[in-house]
C-alpha cells in the first residue's frame, strides 16, 4: 500500500528507494555498544576447583548503580581440564526480596578452553540503588572460585551466598562473603545504540520531508 501511494508523487518511486537507503544507512551507523559481562575473572588469578558433586546454588550479590537491562545469562565453564558430569546448568536471576525475574538452561561445550557460556533472555531492567542475586544451579558439576571478580562499573559486587537443593533456588547463606568470588554466575548488559544514531535518523527523516514537499509543489 505505501508502495502505490508513494508512486502516485511524482517522483515518489526514487523517494522511496532514498528513504529506504536512509534508513538502512542509520540503522547501519548505530554503532550500538558491544555487550559486555556484568563480571570478569582477573587475568591470571588462580582458582580452586570443588569437586563436591551435590546440587549447589552458588549466588553472586550486587547492587545496581545505574538502570540497564541485562539480556543473556552465562555460567562459568571450567575448560576441557576438568570433567563435567552434566552438560547443563540452569541460572537464575533474582531481586532483592528472592523473587525470579529471569532463568534460563545453558549448555556446557563438550571442549574447549575456561570461559562463560550464555544463553540469552528477554531483557530484563534493572533499576539504580537495587540489589539482585545471579544463582547458578551446579547440576551435579564441580565448581571454581578464587580471587575477586572484576565487577562492571554499572554495579557494586557485594558478596556470594549459596543453598543446597535439587534445582534452581534463590540462595540464602553466605559463603565467602566478598572475600572470593564463585566463578559461576554471569549475565550480560544489552547493548544500546549510541546517541549519535537518532540524530542520524532524524536528519534523514527531515532530508525526506523537505524532498516530498518541494515534489509536492512542483
Amino acid at each position: 500500500m505505501r508502495i502505490r501511494i508513494m508512486n502516485k508523487i511524482p517522483g515518489g518511486r526514487s523517494l522511496g528507494i532514498v528513504f529506504a537507503l536512509g534508513l538502512f544507512g542509520a540503522l547501519g551507523a548505530t554503532n550500538a555498544k558491544a555487550d559486555t559481562t556484568l563480571f570478569t575473572v582477573p587475568a591470571g588469578a588462580p582458582q580452586t576447583t570443588n569437586w563436591d558433586a551435590a546440587n549447589v546454588n552458588l549466588g553472586i550479590v550486587f547492587n545496581a548503580n545505574s538502570n540497564f537491562s541485562l539480556d543473556a545469562l552465562g555460567v562459568y565453564y571450567q575448560g576441557s581440564s576438568i570433567p563435567t558430569t552434566n552438560g547443563s546448568e540452569m541460572v537464575g536471576l533474582y531481586d532483592g526480596s528472592g523473587t525470579l525475574l529471569a532463568s534460563t538452561t545453558v549448555l556446557l561445550p563438550a571442549s574447549g578452553p575456561a570461559g562463560y557460556v550464555f544463553s540469552s533472555i528477554t531483557p530484563v531492567a534493572l533499576t539504580a540503588g537495587d540489589q539482585y542475586t545471579l544463582d547458578a544451579y551446579t547440576n551435579g558439576n564441580s565448581w571454581a572460585y578464587g580471587t575477586n571478580l572484576i565487577p562492571d562499573p554499572r554495579i557494586a559486587y557485594v558478596g556470594t551466598t549459596y543453598i543446597y537443593t535439587g534445582s534452581l533456588a534463590f540462595p540464602i547463606y553466605t559463603y565467602f562473603g566478598n572475600t572470593a568470588s564463585y566463578y559461576g554466575p554471569n549475565a550480560t548488559v544489552a547493548a544500546v545504540p549510541e546517541p549519535g544514531f537518532y540524530g542520524f535518523f532524524a536528519v534523514n527523516l527531515l532530508g525526506l520531508f523537505v524532498a516530498v514537499s518541494r515534489r509536492l509543489r512542483a
